[in-house]
């Protein structure tokens, strides 16, 4: 309910998006849940293909048939422009992204992340709250 996706952002067909979410112009998603209210900027990437370095060619002939690890985002999410975030991370409520940031590890509820790679920045509100 009330999604708004903007222009020129490639949405796959196996995504999931919660009420009063929304993604920014030129973004790239796919093989993701998000959940409600959260926001995504423009440039992100979400779940972008990996190449494999372990065979005779990194070419992906052969590979489209791989089952990618799903991204799953929490509620309240905060995800800034240009972010890429890899198959299979776990972002959990309330968390932030910072711009620029590649994820390549989960990220815990209320925790602020930034960097090449992400790091933990600190925590959004305190424990108690």
């Amino acid at each position: 309910r009330d999604v708004r996706i903007d222009p020129n952002t490639r949405v796959a067909s196996d995504i999931v998006i919660g009420d009063y979410s929304y993604v920014n112009h030129d973004s790239f998603i796919q093989n993701f849940s998000i959940g409600k209210f959260c926001s995504i900027s423009s440039g992100v990437n979400i779940s972008p293909y990996n190449h494999n370095l372990s065979g005779l060619t990194t070419h992906p002939i052969g590979d489209y048939e791989k089952q990618k690890k799903r991204i799953f985002i929490g509620n309240d999410v905060l995800i800034s422009l240009n972010v890429t975030i890899m198959e299979g991370i776990h972002i959990g409520d309330g968390a932030v992204i910072g711009a620029g940031a590649i994820v390549t590890h989960d990220v815990g509820n209320y925790e602020i992340w930034g960097g090449v790679p992400a790091r933990f920045i600190r925590y959004r509100v305190q424990e108690k709250t």
